[in-house]
């Protein structure tokens, strides 16, 4: 079946679900229905069973969760100069694709393109900010959550840099 004409856009930062809902399916019979809608890609969920009761409409809930970001802000790739070498594609893909599939027990189905965008990460928790005594050490706890089902390393980045002679030391990686 050829995919519905529109695309279901999705615009989330990195790792924040975002969720949408499917245009109405509308069961015309006088029995209800018990849809198995499927999603062909890691970054969308849907529910395992969409139950339309008879002659009502319903749309399907789908949710984007992306783990990754994609690369829609960076700029795109210039044509190199003659004698230059072709700058390597990015890592991350423009933006995730992927459908969805619901068989309807009519024999028909209908199904949806879509799309997400996902931006950098807001951040978690509060800034934190110390007053500290002057030349005596000062440890600070980090809380960091893991969100997957898999440990994870993290690069630490202090920012601003440490100026004059305020000294920040620390470990260069978080294993979680």
């Amino acid at each position: 079946q050829q995919p519905q004409e529109e695309s279901i856009a999705f615009n989330t930062p990195v790792r924040k679900a975002q969720t949408q809902e499917t245009p109405p399916i509308t069961n015309p019979t006088d029995l209800p229905w018990r849809l198995v809608p499927v999603v062909d890609n890691k970054y969308w969920s849907v529910p395992e069973i969409l139950e339309i009761p008879p002659g009502q409409s319903m749309g399907c809930t789908l949710t984007y969760t992306p783990h990754a970001m994609t690369s829609h802000t960076d700029p795109e790739p210039q044509e190199p100069a003659e004698g230059q070498e072709l700058a390597p594609p990015s890592s991350r893909p423009r933006q995730h694709t992927g459908s969805v599939f619901i068989p309807r027990p009519d024999g028909t189905a209908v199904l949806y393109n879509l799309t997400g965008t996902a931006g950098p990460p807001e951040q978690e928790g509060e800034a934190i900010e110390r007053d500290v005594q002057c030349k005596a050490s000062h440890m600070e706890p980090l809380p960091v959550r893991n969100w997957l089902n898999r440990p994870q390393r993290f690069i630490v980045k202090l920012e601003p840099e440490p100026e004059g002679t305020t000294s920040v030391k620390g470990a260069t990686y978080i294993d979680v």
